[in-house]
């Protein structure tokens, strides 16, 4: 089983009051997943995005306000 931890990437930089920003890091056992994406699904299910999970398992989405899933494909 996995799931995404709060944290993630620094959003240094990153003006999060203009900004929505959507990360994590994919855990597996309690360590970090480095190979696979993350998924990013919008209120309806339907696929919005993808991107490949970082070394330390780390992804980032940026997205309109609403309600998501993240899906980590591992």
């Amino acid at each position: 089983m996995c799931g995404a931890t709060r944290g993630g990437p620094s959003v240094e930089g990153i003006d999060v009051a203009k900004e929505t920003v959507i990360q994590g890091v994919v855990v597996q056992g309690g360590e970090p997943v480095s190979t696979g994406y993350a998924r990013l699904l919008d209120e309806g299910g339907d696929f919005t995005a993808e991107v490949p999970l970082s070394a330390t398992g780390q992804f980032r989405f940026f997205a309109r306000p609403g309600q998501w899933t993240v899906r980590a494909l591992v």
